[in-house]
């Protein structure tokens, strides 16, 4: 079975818990390099988006 992430975008704030989360389930260790999720940055308009 897939599974999958539902985001709302307008509620991320930035703080890569979702990243770390991630790595954690999946390698059993907190490194935001090891994740599937990805947070980006857009400097332009202040917004990020995982």
């Amino acid at each position: 079975m897939q599974k999958s992430l539902h985001i709302d975008p307008d509620k991320c704030t930035g703080c890569l818990q979702c990243e770390m989360a991630c790595s954690y389930e999946n390698y059993g260790i907190f490194n935001t390099s090891k994740s599937r999720i990805k947070v980006f940055d857009f400097h332009e308009t202040g917004r990020k988006v995982p």
